[in-house]
């Protein structure tokens, strides 16, 4: 799993132009959190009708707010935290490791992983829906 996150923070980073430097690292941990926060929820869309079979929630507001606004905040919060605490001293590392792989294929693999991820946030959106009785 380590190299998978590496590999998104390696693509995320080396796309960038080679003027920023360092800063590209921040730029990359920051669209790559983006990201993850969709991603994130995807998984907590999956999961919040088999909660909501235990804990019925029938009002709107409360089960958007439940399932939708405070699991995205922390999943955002978590996963900033985590990119920033194993990543922000690591441009050397993965510049080393990672320059190896073609530019085009860093650019390829980012907007594949955008387009993915917002085809599956609304995909799953779609689950929620379906438990909620008006």
């Amino acid at each position: 799993m380590k190299k998978i996150i590496d590999f998104f923070v390696a693509a995320y980073t080396l796309f960038l132009p080679q003027r920023f430097g360092e800063k590209r690292l921040e730029a990359g941990i920051t669209a790559l959190n983006i990201l993850l926060i969709p991603n994130g929820m995807t998984l907590f869309f999956c999961i919040a009708p088999f909660i909501n079979y235990f804990v019925r929630i029938d009002e709107p507001i409360i089960y958007t707010i439940c399932y939708a606004i405070i699991p995205g905040l922390i999943i955002g919060f978590l996963s900033i935290k985590y990119l920033e605490n194993n990543y922000s001293d690591k441009y050397e590392y993965i510049t080393t490791k990672y320059s190896k792989i073609p530019k085009v294929a860093m650019v390829f693999m980012v907007i594949f992983h955008y387009f993915i991820s917002l085809f599956l946030f609304f995909f799953c959106l779609r689950f929620l829906s379906f438990f909620l009785k008006p």
